[in-house]
């Protein structure tokens, strides 16, 4: 059984105004090799409330949606693009 808060935050950036474009920024902010991703959460509609929705789950399951939602190939940069929505997960309010 996995732990379903695996990811908190004592004062998260509130779901809905975090935009696709916001979270494929995010990604883009990785590195080059990571732009690549970003039409796939624009296009997917991966925005905050899609985050708040994976935040619950287990890493084992976020990374297998990357994986395979959003066809990251790579273990290594599904794992980074997870520090990544961790971040933004854990961002705190403006």
């Amino acid at each position: 059984m996995h732990n379903a808060t695996l990811y908190t935050s004592p004062t998260p950036l509130p779901a809905a105004t975090i935009t696709a474009s916001d979270v494929a920024a995010a990604i883009g902010r990785i590195g080059p090799a990571y732009v690549l991703y970003q039409q796939a959460f624009i296009d997917n509609g991966i925005d905050g409330t899609m985050l708040a929705e994976w935040r619950g789950q287990s890493e084992e399951d976020t990374l297998r949606t990357l994986t395979t939602g959003l066809a990251i190939t790579s273990s290594l940069h599904g794992k980074r693009v997870l520090l990544e929505l961790k971040k933004l997960w854990n961002r705190p309010p403006a």
